[in-house]
């Protein structure tokens, strides 16, 4: 079941050009996409270590994610 997720997971970060995220995500138990959607500026930058570009290239990840989802 988490092994879904988690492939479920990874296709998002690839899709929206984030995958770079994926080894900083998962080594903090960030496996999924619910959990990676509750993540804020502050997270990226100070939990998972990703520099400003890579925290911004994520938050615009996440805002075209859920603008998707709206429209839907």
């Amino acid at each position: 079941f988490s092994e879904c997720y988690l492939e479920h997971f990874e296709r998002f970060l690839e899709n929206f050009g984030i995958g770079f995220a994926r080894d900083a995500c998962v080594k903090n138990g960030i496996d999924n996409l619910e959990i990676f959607l509750m993540l804020e500026k502050d997270d990226f930058m100070n939990v998972l270590g990703l520099n400003l570009g890579k925290t911004l290239k994520c938050i615009e990840a996440k805002r075209k994610f859920c603008n998707m989802e709206s429209s839907i």
